[in-house]
């Protein structure tokens, strides 16, 4: 991903891996939703009723390194 937005002519000026912090953010929001405190307005109402599968399937592939994510930033080079 990242040598395919450079070679679209952008240059790197940040790039942090956040996977960890996105299992803990994934972990709590499973956490939340089995005691019934998810809030009124979330993605399961976007996402429809097979939100929690694709939570569930989000974090076991994060969780087996199949997959990551990422902050980046990158600059328009002139």
């Amino acid at each position: 991903m990242r040598k395919t937005i450079e070679d679209a002519g952008f240059s790197l000026m940040v790039w942090n891996d956040v996977t960890e912090s996105a299992l803990q953010f994934l972990d709590a929001m499973i956490a939340r939703r089995r005691n019934g405190e998810m809030p009124p307005l979330g993605l399961d109402l976007l996402l429809g009723p097979e939100f929690p599968e694709m939570v569930r399937n989000f974090r076991q592939n994060l969780n087996e390194r199949r997959g990551g994510v990422v902050q980046a930033v990158f600059d328009r080079m002139s």
